[in-house]
């Protein structure tokens, strides 16, 4: 069985890449991540802009869009799901684009050509990470290791 990545190791890989950007933390798990060791420049929400928005998804489509509602303009979104989210948002729903996605078996970023998988936990490959996803995943060389 592959070894799948608990909700506080998605958000502490995400917070490495946090450094010196502005962040606006969406209600959920992504709020937790101002708990941790090393500050965030956190926004509220009557900011007038953030540099990345990390919200909580149920539902990632094939060209990275979400169910969603951003409180100002964002450079990113950048999506936490606890469990497989591939499908569409419900028509009636508000949407945001996301520019990376951090789920159980992987981290992947929204490319030109769809979504790419970039890193994996030990024990996970591609494969696993393509299974059920009802559209085709990029993967190439620079899929690396993700380090807990």
């Amino acid at each position: 069985m592959a070894s799948e990545l608990t909700a506080d190791e998605m958000l502490r890989r995400l917070h490495r890449d946090l450094d010196g950007r502005t962040v606006w933390l969406g209600p959920g798990a992504p709020e937790r991540l101002s708990g941790f060791d090393v500050p965030l420049t956190q926004v509220s929400s009557d900011a007038s802009r953030a540099d990345v928005a990390i919200v909580t998804v149920r539902n990632v489509a094939a060209g990275g869009t979400a169910a969603g509602v951003l409180p100002f303009p964002v450079d990113e979104v950048w999506g936490v799901a606890a469990v497989r989210c591939w499908g569409e948002a419900d028509p009636d729903e508000k949407t945001v684009r996301l520019r990376r996605l951090i789920m159980p078996l992987a981290l992947l970023e929204l490319g030109s050509d769809g979504w790419v998988v970039r890193e994996v936990p030990m024990g996970v490959s591609a494969r696993d990470v393509q299974k059920d996803c009802p559209f085709r995943l990029h993967c190439g060389s620079e899929l690396r290791p993700l380090v807990r």
